[in-house]
Parts: C-alpha cells; structure tokens; sequence
C-alpha cells in the first residue's frame, strides 16, 4: 500500500471512530453539556424486552440525549461491574435504570416503569450521601433498599464505577424495613387486598362441593375432622402457587399486563349474564355429579380430599379469579418474599368462607341448611360479586391507559 492510500485509509478509519457514539464519548457529552441538569444510566440487555421498553420511554419522554444504555451482554465489563452490584446487595435482574440529577444519584429503578408523573416526581437533588434503589410497581416505585456510600466515597466516585471510569466502589446496602414510603404504600395495598380477597372467595360451586365432600365424611352425624381440613389446606398452597405464578406472568408482561385487568373485566361480565342460570341443581353441584363424587370413589378421604382439591384448583377456581389476576398485577413489582407474605394473606381471607362451612357443619351438623342456603343464594352472590369485579377492573384500566 502505497503512503499516500495508507494516510487516506487511517483517516478514515480515525473519521468513522469519532463519528461512532460509543458509551465514553455520550457519557462525556452529558458531563460536558451543561444544559442537561439530568439524565438516565440504565442497565440492561438488548434482548430483555422489559429493558428495550423502558429505554425507549425514557427516550421518547425525555429525550434520546439524556439516556444512556449499557449493555450488560454485549459489554463483558459492564456486567462485571453489574455483578459487583449484585455481590454488594443489589437484586440480580434488569433493567436497573440510575438517575442522574445535578451529578447526583437521586436513586435507582430496578424493573421497568414507565409512569412519567411518578418519575417526574423524584427529578429532585439529592444532598444525601445515600440514595434509595426502588422496585416497580404497577403505578408505584417500592422502596426496598438503600445504598450508603462509605467515608470519602461521593456521587461522582459512583457515576464513574458505572461507567467504568474506576474500578473503585464502596457502598453499603441495606434492606428497607421501617421506611415510612413503603409503610404508605403497604396502607394502600392491603384494603384493596382484602376487598379483592373477598369477592375472589365468594365461588358456590366449590363451596357445594365442600359442601358435598364434607357431608361423605359425616357418619352418625359426627364429622371426620382431617379431610376437610386437609380440602382447605390444599386449596390455601394450590392457590397461592397459581397467585405466584400470575404475579410473575403479570411482570413479564410489562405495559401489556392490562391484559389481566381486561381478562378480569371479562370474569366479572360472564358472572353477571351466568348468575343463576349455571345454579346449582342440588347442593352436590353439577360437577361433583359429572365426576362421581360419592364414598365409592375413593375409600380413603384423605386422598378424596387432594383429589377434589386439586380438581377445584384447576377447574373451578381460575373461573372466578379475576381479582387474583387484579392483585397479581399490583404486587408483581415486590420482590418474592413480599410477594410470598402479600398471596399468603390474601389466601387466609380467600379460604375463610371455607372455613366458616366447616365450622358451622362440624359444630351443628346442619349441612342440609348450609348446602340449601348456598343452593337459593348461588345466584345473587354470582351476581353481586360479577358486579364488585366489573367495576375493579375498569378503575383499574382507566389508571393504566
């Protein structure tokens, strides 16, 4: 190659490496332009869909100037330090989005949001040598942890480790337990928990085969205690498994979880036109005449009861449980073990009509006044809790549109 086409070629080859915005020279620009008072630093993967979509938010609601991506697959080095993070206490999923305000972390977003009021909200300073890691929510940031920065160790030490400038970190992070934001926001959660729990317990066809079950464990008009118990136990872990799974549905699903709330506006519709004219024909429901419910079946009650268990956890339950979609749509943000807590009382309150029907036949033995009570109330109650469930999903539709 001759001198002349060697120059040419490496000029342009410098010519392409500058024009080329790779992460050092954006992160630059945004320290140099001082019209840019804040900006995003997000962690993720061109392949996480949660990731793309909240990147592309935050670009179209701020501006493409003021996010910047890094790739944690694409870049061997960003994912060392994104599992530096991890190591230290930071959760190990993406997309982690930092925000930026006046060389200052103001905190963290782990999951995807994209509500631009909330995110409005937190563009403030932060003086603090701290700053708070908060979890996505349906239409709430949850704070979970915070991240204490050691003696000598400053905003602009943090920024550069992110953008791996240095290699240098010292942090702390701790789990947010008394927090007043996240005591607030669990005030706000729990009543609609136990409206939705409510109404979700409210299935008279389970409640006739409980019903039914329960009268195949009576002998002499004493009840055998254990099957029944074990039918409500059963149900409690089966339905709080398919809660935890709805939950994890609802965040993959991102800005498409409306879904649910469509799929529970359409549980509560069918509720209202089916009430009564499915009625229960007699108190052994439909169901348990289709399947053959009766002491011959199964000899031994216990397996009875998992059996029938399993069988209203399949095909009875998922039919009314549109305010689990709505609940599992409101928790998905929470990290497992809140998620865990949260199902685990909305279930106790799910249950307690079960509950109540073994009590009342086990300490009076009238199950023919219960099973006649929930075969002439079937109806009404189909229909009101339709109703409830109708109007939950559309309040909750018009807040995600």
């Amino acid at each position: 190659m001759s001198e002349p086409l060697f120059i040419k070629v490496l000029t342009l080859i410098l010519l392409l490496t500058l024009a080329y915005p790779t992460h050092s020279s954006i992160y630059g620009y945004l320290l140099n332009d001082r019209n840019i008072d804040f900006y995003f630093i997000i962690y993720g993967s061109s392949g996480c869909p949660h990731c793309i979509n909240m990147k592309n938010f935050l670009m179209n609601s701020y501006g493409s100037n003021r996010v910047l991506f890094i790739d944690i697959n694409s870049d061997r080095e960003a994912y060392e330090r994104f599992m530096i993070l991890v190591k230290h206490g930071v959760s190990g999923y993406v997309p982690l989005t930092f925000v930026i305000y006046n060389d200052n972390i103001t905190c963290a977003i782990q999951g995807e949001f994209t509500n631009k009021a909330v995110i409005d909200r937190i563009l403030k300073p932060n003086d603090k040598n701290e700053f708070i890691i908060y979890t996505s929510s349906i239409n709430n940031l949850v704070p979970s942890k915070t991240v204490y920065f050691g003696e000598g160790y400053t905003h602009r030490d943090f920024i550069d480790f992110l953008n791996g400038y240095s290699q240098r970190i010292n942090i702390e992070i701790r789990e947010i337990t008394d927090n007043v934001e996240k005591e607030n926001i669990f005030l706000t959660i729990i009543p609609a928990m136990i409206i939705l729990a409510l109404v979700d317990s409210i299935n008279p066809c389970t409640f006739a085969l409980y019903v039914s079950f329960t009268l195949s464990c009576t002998y002499s008009r004493k009840i055998s205690r254990g099957p029944p118990l074990l039918f409500i136990n059963m149900v409690y872990l089966g339905y709080l498994l398919f809660g935890l799974g709805l939950s994890i549905i609802a965040y993959m699903l991102g800005k498409f979880r409306i879904i649910f709330f469509i799929a529970a506006l359409l549980l509560g519709v069918i509720n209202i036109f089916s009430a009564g004219r499915l009625g229960l024909y007699s108190f052994k429901c439909k169901w348990c005449e289709k399947i053959h419910i009766n002491p011959v079946v199964f000899r031994n009650k216990y397996l009875l009861a998992v059996f029938l268990s399993l069988f209203s956890i399949v095909f009875l339950l998922p039919c009314t449980s549109g305010p689990l979609m709505i609940f599992a749509v409101m928790i998905s943000g929470y990290d497992l073990f809140i998620r865990t807590l949260l199902l685990g009382i909305y279930n106790i309150i799910f249950v307690l009509p079960l509950i109540a029907i073994y009590l009342i036949i086990a300490n009076t033995a009238k199950v023919n006044k219960v099973a006649k009570w929930i075969e002439a109330n079937s109806g009404i109650l189909e229909f009101l809790t339709g109703i409830i469930l109708v109007i939950i999903a559309i309040i909750f539709i018009g807040t995600s549109i």
